[in-house]
């Protein structure tokens, strides 16, 4: 090798050198990320571990919070015991019972939040209408699942085919069928009769002409300090099925008298008065006369005036006449 060729070393040795210097770099490089994500990995595991010794005490309940007062404590055990039968029993996952153990898996509250609303129709599930959350809360040495929830509250009874299903304000029937000697402790209520429907399954919505407007009705009847007079809402005649000319809604009072309300809420086009102008005269008959049937066999509100049966000539003047005054 001549003495020039040492002092001018060839081209590839500083481009080698680059390379050799590129390649332990990227060793380094991956070393460092292999580390970071094993010390992810182990914190992952340590925390885990100390969540389930100092915080994760064996899983003792399911609890509803905040349920209203009405809905009674064996409904509200047995929605509990829905999300557990669901993790813990099933058998289609067994792996959701060791999930709900994981104080780190906030994936399984939402697969319980779901099946809540995605199976209305079992057990006592219908009473809920909306899941608000599902979480974890640690009281001292045991863990708890908290289900905070919207409830549907019944709103009437529809007897049909001699039983009674208790139905929501929009027409949902709740958990649980009734007989006829179970009506009475149900009579804080208003009963739907005559509505020429079967039931349908709990959970499911009951699409009729006639449901709908009783328990638009029953909506418009609450605010007023008298609805608890009214027993039953009779909607045989919805559409003029049976009679043309007789009202097509006709309430029956606890003292087995009628009030002849006639066509549902918003649908009076011109052959009566609107249902707000029916609910001052009954308001009205009520502070005269102490109810709303003011007495009478029938109390007609379908016209301008309050109309009542015909006065018998050997009947004392009284509410019959100044009724319709």
């Amino acid at each position: 090798m001549t003495a020039e060729q040492q002092e001018h070393p060839s081209a590839g040795e500083p481009k080698m050198k680059s390379i050799v210097r590129g390649l332990i770099g990227g060793m380094l490089a991956g070393a460092i990320l292999v580390g970071l994500a094993w010390g992810g990995y182990a914190a992952l595991r340590y925390t885990r571990h100390r969540l389930s010794r100092a915080l994760h005490e064996p899983l003792k309940r399911i609890v509803l919070t905040h349920a209203p007062g009405w809905l009674s404590a064996a409904i509200l055990d047995k929605l509990a015991q829905e999300a557990v039968n669901f993790t813990v029993f099933n058998s289609k996952h067994p792996e959701y019972g060791a999930r709900l153990r994981d104080p780190l898996d906030g994936g399984i509250l939402k697969i319980i939040a779901q099946h809540y609303m995605d199976h209305q129709s079992s057990g006592e599930n219908a009473w809920i209408k909306s899941i608000v959350y599902v979480r974890r809360a640690w009281l001292p040495r045991q863990q708890i699942i908290e289900i905070d929830a919207e409830y549907r509250r019944p709103a009437a009874l529809l007897i049909t085919q001699g039983k009674g299903y208790l139905l929501s304000a929009s027409g949902v029937r709740l958990p649980g069928t009734y007989l006829p000697v179970d009506f009475e402790r149900l009579e804080w209520l208003p009963w739907l009769v005559h509505t020429h429907v079967s039931a349908v399954g709990r959970g499911e919505r009951i699409s009729s002409p006639a449901v709908e407007a009783g328990l638009s009705l029953v909506k418009l009847l609450r605010p007023e300090p008298w609805h608890a007079q009214v027993r039953e809402i009779d909607l045989s005649n919805i559409g003029g099925v049976v009679s043309k000319t007789d009202p097509e809604i006709v309430l029956t009072t606890r003292d087995g008298h009628e009030v002849l309300w006639g066509m549902p809420p918003g649908q009076e086009g011109f052959y009566e008065v609107p249902a707000a102008r029916k609910l001052m005269m009954l308001s009205e008959v009520n502070r005269l006369y102490g109810s709303i049937d003011a007495g009478q066999a029938y109390v007609d509100v379908r016209g301008d005036q309050v109309l009542v049966p015909r006065r018998d000539r050997n009947q004392p003047v009284g509410a019959a006449e100044q009724a319709t005054q």
